[in-house]
């Protein structure tokens, strides 16, 4: 109880003195001009998008063989993200959220979940990028750009492409009968395919793709 108080306490501090450095009355002045329609908006998307993350983050960490439950995802989605906000470099919070991960895996297997886990988020970007710009250049009286931007297109489409490719050849997706799955892509199947290539690789092993094919 007494440590919980402190933690409030200070984080009530914490806010004082930022609200005081920044001044509290020019502060609220640009709060109260504020459209609280585009204020809510904003922090429903947020939150969507960590909730969806945090779904993201808990597939992958499954298929690193560590199981976490879907609040205990979302809760050190949250505290990863503060982290990154408010620490230097943008990747404090998610180191941070590896450590955390101890008492569920290794720290090995946390930070391969970690990486996993942006690298298809760094996917999606690409590949919503990619969409943006070619129904830009597309579209009648839409952007005016030259042809060779085209090229950046494809390269964004190569990018995303090649990070999926990197993360399924180390090997298929195996069902509770030992079956290999052959579908289309999922988080889950690209998660659990760049784990088991991290894995086999780390120990000198061969995929079971290519134990397969022999």
């Amino acid at each position: 109880m007494t440590g919980r108080f402190l933690k409030l306490a200070l984080s009530v501090g914490i806010l004082a003195a930022l609200l005081w450095w920044a001044d509290a009355a020019t502060v609220w002045a640009r709060l109260r001009a504020v459209d609280p329609v585009w204020v809510t908006t904003a922090i429903a998307a947020v939150t969507l998008a960590t909730l969806l993350m945090a779904r993201r983050w808990q597939i992958v960490a499954r298929a690193c063989a560590i199981e976490i439950s879907y609040p205990k995802a979302v809760g050190e989605y949250y505290i990863a993200q503060l982290g990154n906000s408010v620490l230097p470099g943008g990747v404090a919070g998610d180191a941070a959220r590896a450590v955390r991960l101890r008492p569920y895996a290794t720290l090995a297997q946390a930070v391969k979940s970690i990486v996993v886990e942006r690298l298809l988020g760094q996917v999606a970007i690409l590949a919503i990028m990619a969409a943006s710009f070619a129904v830009a250049l597309t579209l009648p009286g839409g952007l005016a750009w030259p042809v060779w931007a085209w090229f950046g297109v494809i390269g964004l489409v190569g990018a995303a492409l090649c990070a999926v490719w990197l993360a399924r050849r180390g090997g298929a997706c195996r069902d509770r009968h030992g079956a290999f799955l052959r579908h289309r892509p999922t988080h889950r199947s690209v998660a659990s395919g760049a784990v088991r290539s991290w894995t086999v690789r780390d120990r000198g092993q061969k995929s079971p793709r290519d134990t397969y094919r022999t």
